[in-house]
């Protein structure tokens, strides 16, 4: 079966990456967690290690990998527990750290592919991973197109429900990388809370979401697959792949569960709680299929047929002879000395009309004091300006007058009279959104 390249890069922190002996710890016993660019707890996350024979492993459905290591001692990489030769260079996708390597793997084949990196590191020299790109295999010839499932798309289902002590959302600060600037997350570990999305005709598919400092086990489910996966880190994520999946069958449905729960991980001797966050699901299609990736329960997206030309919703064309052609002439005559008629009408009643008293159509001064009468002119109401004025004088005498009914604080914050007005009139003041 053909197959579209798509790429698709993990970061260091991604929980995709399985660390041992530990995650992050003491470097050297284990590996540990640091950043790039800026002190703790920001900046690029990658993982340093000084212990003998660490090893990360990680699973991918691809034809090529691009990792981006630091090392300063040798290591070894196996490819489906095979040693695999590679090209290493200073360039390419891991330009952006300093003193980088990237190791290249090309010409796989597209199948699911198990990666295990060896490090020789020891207490004098350490060995770095930033992270790596993978050539994601989408089923089908063409040119892969995303659908992104939002984390507040209603196609998503969350068990038990939105809200406090269940799933959550919150908003993002506006150019932090997410989708729709928002994320869902859950931090009531068990078993019983599971967000899951239906879909079909997916080629692929690549889940992203955050890390916001705390413990996270949890387990995904993609039909009868089951994947655990612990994405602990100390340091904050803001929008990264959490995991990916390629070979998919576009006319097959799948259900991707997402558990806040991991059988292998207990989380009460930690002393943050463990979360799971959602910021959204892209959806991965090919062109040129007659499927399309659909993040709703129903087998496949399908759309109305539509066109551009306006003669697609016209009428049968009729013929241009007409046998009435007598009677239409004669209607047509009979109809205009009616309105001959009208008119001459109209125009008498006018010329009466114009020589009663014009006193009748006087209006109030606008000078006088006194508030002016409404004129409507032309079907349409317009108050009249002294009217206007003496409404805004009104207003703002009922706002001095009930003055101990408006909150201190809106004084304080500048308000205009006018809204000050509004809301001792019994409006309710709109709490701030949530924030973190």
């Amino acid at each position: 079966m053909a197959v579209a390249p798509y790429n698709v890069t993990f970061s260091a922190a991604s929980p995709v990456f399985t660390y041992t002996p530990f995650r992050d710890g003491d470097l050297l016993n284990g590996w540990n967690a640091t950043a790039i660019g800026s002190l703790w707890p920001t900046g690029t996350a990658y993982r340093c290690t000084q212990a003998a024979s660490a090893t990360l492993a990680f699973n991918f459905y691809g034809t090529s990998l691009r990792m981006c290591v630091l090392p300063s001692i040798g290591y070894g990489v196996n490819i489906d527990n095979t040693p695999y030769p590679w090209i290493s260079s200073q360039s390419g996708a891991c330009s952006s750290y300093p003193g980088e390597i990237m190791i290249t793997f090309d010409g796989l084949h597209a199948t699911e592919h198990t990666v295990a990196l060896t490090s020789g590191a020891s207490p004098d020299s350490e060995f770095c991973f930033l992270g790596a790109t993978t050539t994601m295999a989408v089923n089908g010839g063409g040119t892969v197109v995303e659908k992104p499932i939002d984390d507040q798309d209603p196609s998503w289902i969350f068990q038990p429900g939105r809200g406090s002590n269940a799933w959550d959302s919150h908003t993002e600060q506006v150019g932090a990388g997410h989708s729709n600037d928002s994320e869902t997350f859950d931090c009531i570990y068990t078993p019983d809370h599971v967000a899951s999305l239906n879909f079909s005709g997916a080629s692929g598919l690549v889940l992203w979401g955050a890390h916001r400092v705390t413990y996270e086990f949890y387990t995904i489910t993609l039909n009868e697959e089951t994947f655990r996966l612990d994405a602990s880190d100390p340091l904050p994520q803001d929008r990264y792949a959490l995991f990916a999946r390629g070979g998919l069958d576009p006319k097959q449905n799948y259900t991707l569960s997402i558990q806040n729960w991991n059988d292998d991980k207990p989380c009460e001797d930690h002393m943050f709680p463990c979360c799971m966050t959602i910021d959204d699901v892209v959806l991965l299609s090919v062109t040129g299929d007659k499927t399309s990736a659909s993040g709703t329960s129903t087998a496949t997206e399908t759309q109305p047929t539509t066109t551009d030309d306006p003669r697609a919703t016209d009428p049968p064309p009729r013929s241009h002879k007409n046998k009435n052609l007598p009677a239409i002439l004669g209607g047509t005559l009979g109809g205009a000395a009616v309105l001959i008629f009208l008119g001459l009408l109209a125009h008498i009643l006018w010329t009466r009309r114009k020589r009663g008293p014009r006193d009748t159509l006087s209006i109030a001064s606008l000078d006088d004091g006194h508030v002016s009468p409404w004129q409507q002119t032309w079907g349409h109401v317009i108050p009249s300006p002294v009217a206007h004025q003496r409404a805004r004088s009104d207003a703002s005498l009922s706002m001095r007058e009930r003055e101990d009914v408006v909150p201190a604080q809106l004084h304080n914050a500048g308000r205009p009279a006018e809204a000050a007005s509004v809301l001792s009139q019994g409006w309710s003041v709109v709490p701030p959104s949530y924030r973190t």
